[in-house]
């Protein structure tokens, strides 16, 4: 097999796996059994104070403002304004380090873009008469460079910051150490292939359009060692705690947030009665192995009532 169509392939195979990989996670994560929720007030959705502090409000109509709840996990996605709040020295890098990440996957879809309009025609150059096209073009050069640059900071400032701060270093792992470096790497690859090789990013553009059309187009190793570790930065992301992205929706919205009522017949009865019919699998002084949870939670009550009888 050439080189070339190797790296296509690979290339192709990182975006399936991971858009695979978060598809299967989240529909998993879906799936599982009812949380244990915060049940802490207030949360954005109400107007300043919990619906259950309401005189008789299993009777009244609930307004639940769910646009606070979007708009609150935007601005966190977008600012990480909480981590502002309480370290500041630590969220200037955590900071330009996540807006690498969002911008070197923007840039690559932007890349995807452009690929895709030369394929079928388009002149993807400052030289275009298209608004459309020149907009693309210095999207594509403004979002990369910056992506790229931002990455390589935020990389080298979070490594440094849990390094030399106790508070921080107690909670990193080895492999922690070993993300901050090979993302520094990948951010460091497109920096350099920009810089040294391809100031326009044009002939990346033609490499995807080589990817979406299995032709082979000559490729600079500086672009080859990118393309490479873009892709294995792919393979990499869903072992490791950039699942986040995907988790913390969950974690707002199932179990922070989450103050729905256990009304009779509703949904949240049904998975919380087939949980309480499940048998018990271990044992101790006070549970019985071979019992439903149910039988196990009504036990002592049971006993209690024969001994007063």
């Amino acid at each position: 097999m050439d080189p070339i169509i190797f790296l296509y392939v690979l290339v192709i195979a990182s975006y399936l796996y991971i858009a695979g990989t978060y598809t299967y996670r989240v529909m998993k994560y879906m799936r599982m059994p009812a949380h244990l929720r915060w049940e802490l007030y207030p949360v954005p959705h109400d107007e300043g104070k919990s619906y259950l502090e309401e005189t008789d409000w299993s009777t009244k109509e609930r307004n639940k403002n769910l646009l606070k709840d979007v708009l609150f996990i935007v601005k966190d996605y977008l600012t990480f304004f909480q981590y502002f709040k309480l370290n500041r020295a630590y969220w200037v890098v955590l900071y330009m380090w996540h807006v690498g990440f969002y911008l070197i996957v923007t840039f690559h879809g932007l890349v995807a873009i452009g690929a895709i309009a030369m394929i079928a025609g388009a002149d993807i150059s400052a030289e275009s008469s298209n608004v459309g096209v020149l907009i693309l073009y210095y999207l594509t050069l403004v979002v990369g460079v910056a992506g790229f640059g931002l990455g390589c900071l935020g990389s080298i400032g979070v490594m440094i910051k849990r390094l030399a701060d106790r508070d921080l270093n107690l909670f990193a792992s080895l492999k922690n150490y070993f993300s901050y470096v090979f993302y520094f790497f990948v951010f460091l690859s497109g920096l350099i292939a920009w810089a040294v090789y391809d100031p326009t990013f044009a002939v990346y553009r033609e490499f995807y359009s080589g990817v979406f059309t299995f032709d082979v187009v000559p490729v600079d190793p500086a672009l080859v060692a990118h393309a490479v570790l873009f892709a294995m930065f792919l393979f990499y992301m869903p072992s490791t705690q950039a699942m986040h992205y995907a988790t913390k929706f969950f974690a707002y919205f199932a179990v922070r947030w989450n103050d729905a009522p256990n009304l009779r017949g509703s949904k949240i009865e049904k998975k919380l009665q087939a949980l309480l019919g499940q048998t018990v699998t271990w044992s101790a002084p006070h549970i019985q192995t071979g019992k439903t949870w149910v039988e196990v939670a009504t036990s002592d009550v049971e006993s209690e009532v024969k001994k007063d009888e």
